[in-house]
């Protein structure tokens, strides 16, 4: 591992692993909280709904060990939400030409075949993960705000709708 050239960059370099550790510890404690479960439930009050910001945290957290900023966790659960939503739609069809509608909005053009099937494959290991570790919440997701904390961390809010009854 190379040393970094200032003493600035150094201590960003040191405050940033600082930080990444503290968000795997608190991570690691919520699982260790229930042995028993692959994921965990979100702590919550009895009688309450469902805390769809630590679903949504726990959804995401595969894949935050690739991102370095809260702009970049930003965007990451954007994509995220949009999976969540896609894997709720019933219909195969408006499922598939959402997913084409968004590859045509996120990869810019002229990226080529390869950009948009990284995209896709991305999308899709989203749905799958949905589908298979998360399928017991039905609750779609209207929007987020993700505010970085003074401690190099960040704080999530989710707004969701209920989960639909059944008649």
């Amino acid at each position: 591992m190379s040393m970094p050239k200032s003493p600035a960059k150094a201590r960003r370099l040191a405050k940033k692993r600082q930080r990444k550790q503290k968000v795997k510890k608190r991570r690691h404690q919520r699982r260790d909280e229930s042995p028993d479960a692959v994921f965990p439930a979100p702590t919550r009050w009895p009688g309450s709904p469902l805390k769809m910001s630590e679903v949504l945290n726990d959804f995401i957290e595969p894949y935050l060990d690739e991102v370095n900023s809260t702009a970049q966790v930003r965007v990451l659960i954007s994509i995220a939400v949009f999976a969540w939503n896609i894997a709720l739609l019933d219909d195969a069809d408006k499922r598939a030409s959402s997913i084409e509608e968004a590859v045509e909005r996120a990869v810019p053009a002229g990226q080529g075949p390869r950009a948009e099937g990284i995209f896709r494959g991305f999308l899709a290991s989203l749905i799958e993960r949905k589908r298979r570790h998360f399928a017991h919440v039905a609750r779609p997701i209207c929007n987020f705000h993700i505010e970085e904390q003074d401690d190099g961390g960040w704080y999530l809010e989710v707004v969701s709708l209920l989960e639909p009854q059944s008649p």
